[in-house]
């Protein structure tokens, strides 16, 4: 399963979570005159759905001014633009998270073509959108999470297209999520921390240490099956997994060549019948 969270133009991918949505490209009128076929009209809705850890479903897409309500305080979220053509257009895209909510163990990156901080996912198309070759659409999608139940909205917006559009009121988006689940983690009633690593500026050469403190109900617990592996570019690097009472971590040994580069890691455990897993990455100095 492609477990890289993002939205291609015909896939949504998630760990746990695939979805593949077929967008039919707009019909192109070819009798326009030359000023109809000099400008693209670009709209943009936000996809928003639950992230079911070993299952598949569907995505749902929510119109500007739509709510979702979902069980679960982890869920995937993103945003899709489509272009009507009739010409080629680049698009430069913006996703912002309220207050409550946060990426969880996948947010922007340079891969996808974005940059982020910790509430916002500014991204551009890898190519120009273009019906005329069946690539009418395209989007990001991340896992967010909500550190409590409540309502929250969601906002996208397309910053600049290559092409003038036509018709800029569609051209940005707030959808409601509504959480009715508790706490953060899984729906049993886990609470995990984010991962938090040791030393916090790790050195190439030395142990790092990832560490994850797991509650339920306010009081801490013993995770059962830990394992953990990374690697630093293209290296594999095992790990030694360990669970207390309350703790979850991963000890990992780098290497003196790693230095400048980064290591990427998994730790994953089990807690309260859930299979959690959890990502973190960190630039070896």
């Amino acid at each position: 399963m492609h477990v890289r969270r993002r939205f291609r133009p015909t896939q949504l991918a998630a760990a746990g979570l695939v979805a593949v949505i077929v967008a039919a490209p707009s019909a192109v009128d070819a009798s326009a005159g030359p000023v109809a076929r000099a400008v693209a009209k670009v709209s943009l809705n936000i996809t928003v759905d639950q992230a079911l850890a070993n299952r598949q479903t569907t995505p749902t897409i929510v119109p500007n001014g739509g709510t979702t309500t979902l069980s679960k305080p982890s869920f995937i979220a993103g945003a899709v633009i489509t272009s009507s053509g009739p010409d080629p257009v680049g698009v430069h895209m913006r996703f912002e998270l309220p207050p409550g909510l946060r990426w969880g163990s996948d947010a922007p990156d340079p891969s996808e073509n974005c940059t982020g901080t910790a509430t916002v996912g500014d991204c551009r198309t890898s190519a120009d959108l273009d019906p005329n070759q069946f690539r009418g659409d395209a989007g990001w999608a991340w896992n967010v999470v909500a550190d409590a139940p409540g309502s929250y909205v969601l906002k996208a917006e397309i910053v600049e297209t290559s092409t003038s559009d036509t018709d800029p009121t569609d051209n940005s988006s707030s959808v409601t999520v509504v959480i009715t689940g508790s706490g953060n983690g899984s729906g049993s009633g886990v609470t995990t921390s984010a991962v938090k690593l040791s030393p916090a500026a790790p050195r190439a050469g030395s142990v790092v240490v990832a560490r994850v403190r797991v509650t339920s109900g306010g009081s801490p617990i013993r995770p059962t099956k830990p394992s953990c592996s990374a690697k630093v570019g293209a290296v594999a690097i095992s790990g030694s997994a360990h669970a207390t009472i309350g703790t979850a971590t991963c000890a990992l040994r780098t290497k003196k060549g790693m230095s400048g580069k980064t290591l990427r890691g998994t730790l994953i455990f089990t807690a309260g019948g859930t299979r959690i897993v959890k990502h973190f990455a960190a630039k070896l100095h």
